[in-house]
């Protein structure tokens, strides 16, 4: 597979639902991935998408750091063994700030990236960071679970109804805990 047909494959693969896309050892550089990258933060993205092995470089990591920062459905990414530089890694590592689905991001063995850049992403994957952006994932939507509760509670007038302890102790324990 090489660029054009990945520009062209990316569309279809988003309309079809599909969660694993494995497209390792193919000849797909910077179009192709700009186009697998829409396809990624798409409503119907994948889950996993591996595209090791390919010709990958900064342009295409600028689209996966853009991706990734939409925080879509994506668990894991295999960038590994492209040819994404330093520029790249930083736009990577930017986009991985605000995501909190993302669990596994491989860059190894990409030729024109420092091992400090591969440090830095290997950083920002690491354990104690998953767990902040989960935790972060998990206030917003324990956030929105008591807004929710919050709004049911009041009267046509927005007189409250039924005070908000009428949570489940324990949840809003939680919330207020955040």
């Amino acid at each position: 597979i090489d660029d054009a047909t990945a520009v062209r494959l990316a569309p279809a693969l988003a309309g079809a639902g599909i969660e694993e896309v494995y497209l390792g050892k193919n000849k797909i550089a910077d179009e192709g991935g700009v186009a697998l990258a829409a396809f990624a933060r798409s409503e119907h993205g994948p889950r996993k998408l591996s595209l090791y092995g390919n010709q990958l470089g900064d342009a295409a990591a600028a689209s996966f750091a853009d991706a990734i920062a939409a925080d879509p459905i994506l668990e894991l990414l295999n960038l590994s063994h492209n040819a994404i530089g330093d520029t790249g890694a930083g736009r990577l590592s930017e986009g991985l700030g605000t995501n909190s689905r993302l669990r596994k991001l491989d860059v190894a063995v990409n030729k024109r990236m420092s091992d400090a850049a591969k440090n830095i992403l290997s950083h920002s994957m690491s354990p104690e960071k998953l767990a902040k952006r989960s935790a972060r994932a998990f206030k917003a939507a324990a956030l929105q679970l008591l807004l929710w509760h919050a709004r049911r509670r009041l009267d046509a007038e927005g007189e409250v109804v039924l005070p908000l302890r009428s949570l489940p102790h324990g949840v809003l324990t939680l919330i207020l805990d955040l």
